[in-house]
């Protein structure tokens, strides 16, 4: 196997495999997986919804410029539908009514997302107390999606493409050595201009350089970072 590519990237979850796959036909790329298989973190415990009213407006955009894909991949990148439709109802008490007003009325709500009185709500889902309940909505246009299908979607696009997938590289340490990053690992080392370390799960031991890499730009430790107050009832005796 070649140890030369013009892009490595650094984990094979869902995100990494789809941007894989997107640079494949343009680019020699290597797709690097510490662990024995692809998608074992994250990617293998999401959550699988897709709801165009659920997020901030970034995701909202996000994902209504998903739903073309999804419901519509390329020939020959899964064998069976990739979404199954599934309607949410979001419910809110006293306490939480302005954030459900407010998400029915932003500018960028979703078309699909409508107001529910709370009896219509307690005829949908019976179990709902109606001392508590003080305002719901319905969005009837989501779905479950196959996140497996997806995932091994993009790898199958990947490889055909020419993307090479290396994985079990354990004890990874990153240089940067005349303009090109160099990644060593237990099952070898391999060379390119362009690194992208989106470890996930693994970033502790992604993010490992060797002496003459170790500046803020590429040591996570040595980069600023934000400090939050500690909830309340936790103690941080015995954490450094």
């Amino acid at each position: 196997m070649s140890s030369s590519f013009d892009v490595i990237i650094l984990n094979a979850g869902m995100a990494n495999a789809s941007l894989t796959a997107e640079l494949a036909p343009q680019r020699k790329v290597l797709l690097l997986e510490v662990e024995d298989e692809a998608g074992r973190h994250a990617t293998g415990r999401s959550a699988a919804m897709f709801f165009e009213s659920y997020g901030n407006a970034t995701v909202c955009a996000l994902t209504r410029a998903s739903r073309a894909f999804l419901e519509h991949p390329p020939a020959g990148f899964a064998d069976a539908p990739l979404m199954t439709p599934r309607a949410a109802m979001f419910v809110a008490d006293a306490q939480g009514l302005p954030r459900l007003e407010a998400m029915l009325s932003a500018p960028g709500a979703a078309p699909t997302l409508r107001r529910l009185t709370p009896a219509a709500a307690i005829e949908r889902v019976p179990i709902l107390r109606p001392e508590w309940l003080a305002g719901a909505a319905l969005d009837e246009s989501g779905c479950d999606t196959d996140v497996a299908a997806i995932h091994q979607g993009y790898l199958r696009s990947a490889r055909r493409a020419g993307a090479q997938l290396v994985l079990g590289a354990r004890e990874t340490m990153l240089a940067h050595e005349a303009g090109c990053w160099v990644v060593r690992s237990r099952v070898g080392e391999f060379g390119a201009p362009v690194l992208v370390n989106s470890t996930g799960a693994w970033a502790d031991a992604g993010s490992r350089v060797g002496p003459e890499c170790r500046r803020s730009a590429c040591n996570p430790s040595a980069a600023p970072r934000s400090r939050y107050p500690r909830p309340r009832g936790t103690s941080g005796a015995g954490r450094s």
